[in-house]
């Protein structure tokens, strides 16, 4: 029998990443990482949470600009 993959809710994923949940659920939304869908919420697949690296240079606006 094939094992089912562990899933954590959003919020437990966003704690996991060391995200926002609502950034977590843009992410879903836009499959950046692998997560179910059950009617409104989304479930997100905890090997796929651990594996989640944020980008390092972050994001906005250059530095520098005014």
């Amino acid at each position: 029998m094939k094992a089912q993959p562990n899933f954590v809710s959003v919020a437990d994923a966003a704690a996991i990443m060391g995200l926002h949940p609502r950034y977590v659920r843009k992410l879903c939304a836009a499959g950046k990482i692998e997560a179910l869908r059950v009617g409104k919420v989304f479930l997100v697949v905890r090997q796929a949470a651990s594996a989640y690296e944020r980008d390092p240079y972050g994001r906005g606006r250059p530095k520098g600009k005014a």
